[in-house]
């Protein structure tokens, strides 16, 4: 009679040798060498995932963070652009206002408008 233990191998019930037990010995061995090899492949993938999802991130961050810089140095530039032209234009007027003010052409270099 052969009783067949957990892994499949077949011991004679009568005479529990050695040899049956080196079987069971190589089984084990192949089957912890596949767990090392699958929690190594499942570590290889994660590794690999950890990588890409952190360039991606990065990537994703450093285009956002380009993209709102132009957007406020944009609006910056042109609020500085907005701001010399009214300063040109209050200039503009101001010198139409005093050239009406003093007509005579001698009085120029000393004219002084008061409050300003």
């Amino acid at each position: 009679r052969t009783i067949f233990n957990s892994m499949g191998l077949g011991c004679p019930v009568q005479t529990p040798s050695p040899n049956c037990t080196n079987g069971m010995d190589s089984r084990r061995t192949e089957i912890w060498a596949g767990r090392l090899l699958f929690v190594g492949c499942l570590t290889a993938v994660a590794a690999v995932l950890g990588f890409l999802s952190h360039r991606i991130l990065t990537e994703a961050e450093t285009s956002l963070t380009e993209a709102h810089f132009e957007s406020i140095s944009d609006r910056a530039l042109t609020e500085a652009h907005n701001n010399l032209r009214r300063i040109r234009w209050s200039s503009i007027t101001m010198s139409s206002i005093v050239a009406e003010l003093f007509p005579d052409s001698d009085e120029w270099p000393f004219v002084a408008v008061p409050g300003f």
